[in-house]
C-alpha cells in the first residue's frame, strides 16, 4: 500500500490510556491514518480536518469539499510489528510524510484478554470495525514532508521549555520595588 500519512495515535502517548488499559502497547504500537487514489487527486485534502484518537481515524469536510473527498480512501490502520527496525523507522514518520507498507490484514489478541482485534475486509464501511489490523513486513518512507519546517518545530521544541524556565528564574529573582 501506498499512502500519504495525515495523521497518527501513538499507543503509548500521554492521552492514550486505552491501549495501556488493553495492555496493547508494545505489540500494536502506532496507528496510522492514510489517504490514497482519488483523495490525492486534488487539493481538497489540504482543507480536511483529519486527526487520530486513541482507536479511531476522524474526518471533517467542509461542504464545498464534499464532493471531492472520499472516504473509501482513507483509512486508520492499527499497525503491529515485532522487528524492531520496522517499528523505529514507523515510529520516525510524521504527517505529510509518503510511505510504503506491507504486510498481512490480521486479527490479534494478547495475553492480558484484550481482543481480539480483528481488520476490515471491505472498503465500503464505517464505524466500529472499518479499520486495518496490519502486521507490517515491509516499511519504506517514501519521501520525508517539509523537513525544513520540521527542524525549525524541533528546534522551538526544545527552546521553547528552556526559555519559560528562564523567564521563571529571572521574574522570581527580580526584586520587586514598590513606590507609595
Amino acid at each position: 500500500m501506498y499512502g500519504l500519512l495525515v495523521s497518527y495515535n501513538d499507543s503509548d502517548g500521554f492521552v492514550d490510556y486505552i491501549h495501556e488499559e488493553w495492555g496493547d502497547t508494545a505489540f500494536n504500537f502506532r496507528d496510522l491514518g492514510l489517504i490514497w487514489g482519488r483523495n490525492l487527486n486534488s487539493d481538497s485534502y489540504r482543507n480536511v480536518d483529519i486527526y487520530n484518537t486513541t482507536t479511531w481515524i476522524h474526518w471533517r469536510v467542509p461542504s464545498e469539499y464534499r464532493g471531492s473527498f472520499f472516504g473509501d480512501d482513507i483509512s486508520n490502520n492499527h499497525i503491529l510489528s515485532d522487528d524492531s527496525e520496522i517499528k523505529e523507522l514507523i515510529e520516525s514518520t510524521d504527517v505529510g510524510d509518503q510511505i510504503y507498507l506491507k504486510g498481512y490484514l490480521c486479527r490479534y489478541s494478547n495475553d492480558s484478554g484484550f481482543g481480539p482485534r480483528g481488520s476490515s475486509l471491505t472498503r465500503g464501511d464505517r464505524g466500529n470495525g472499518a479499520c486495518e489490523t496490519i502486521y507490517v513486513t515491509d516499511f519504506e518512507i517514501v519521501k520525508k514532508a517539509n523537513l525544513g519546517w520540521r527542524t525549525v518545530r524541533d528546534i522551538l521544541w526544545w527552546i521553547l521549555p528552556i526559555l519559560v524556565v528562564l523567564l521563571l528564574y529571572f521574574t522570581l529573582n527580580t526584586p520587586i520595588k514598590l513606590n507609595f
